[in-house]
């Protein structure tokens, strides 16, 4: 008898050290939950994601930001259109606002063109240059700054509208805050 008590004290010890299939699926698993193999490719998966999405507001942005400066460039050259015809030779019965027209009348019409998405009241300045033709040069005229009075709004001086809008970004985990557009344009005053 005391020979099979040896003999199952040392099947038990057997199975304790060497434990069946079942018993080492379990030590697998525990193993990995141990080493930490379990959430990685959750992380992983979140990380991915967060740069995605980053990336993705991104585009969306700054598709806005172009579809904002096609607009900004068109404000200019409306500007300019409408500054143009409004010099010191135009007649006041043809037009509703006073001639020759000044900065502050061609900001307020800028700003009441009121384009799609655009926030011209918060967002927008509007700046006005007359320049008077200086000496012919060999490579072509030059343009300089002339004033505001109605002496440098002549038929043949140039007027220059600058346009800038400060587009808000909304792009996460950026620094910043706002995008500047601006737009020039010029053209030769025909009235």
């Amino acid at each position: 008898m005391m020979q099979t008590d040896t003999m199952h004290e040392s099947k038990c010890r057997r199975t304790a050290r060497f434990p069946s299939a079942p018993g080492r699926a379990a030590l697998k698993i525990a193993r990995r939950v141990v080493n930490g193999e379990e959430g990685a490719s959750l992380i992983e998966s979140a990380l991915s994601i967060s740069i995605f999405l980053m990336v993705l507001f991104a585009v969306f942005d700054l598709s806005i930001a172009f579809y904002t400066y096609h607009y900004v460039s068109d404000a200019a050259r409306e500007g300019t259109r409408y500054a143009m015809v409004r010099g010191s030779a135009c007649s006041g019965q043809s037009h509703t606002t006073p001639c020759p027209i000044t900065s502050d009348e061609i900001a307020t019409y800028v700003e009441n063109l009121e384009y799609p998405g655009i926030d011209a009241a918060d967002f927008m300045t509007v700046s006005s240059t007359w320049l008077s033709q200086g000496s012919p040069s060999g490579t072509g005229n030059t343009w300089t700054a002339c004033g505001t009075t109605a002496a440098c709004k002549v038929h043949g001086n140039q007027v220059q509208v600058t346009v800038s809008y400060a587009f808000p970004l909304d792009i996460p985990l950026w620094k910043l805050d706002s995008l500047s557009i601006s737009s020039t344009s010029s053209m030769v005053i025909s009235q």
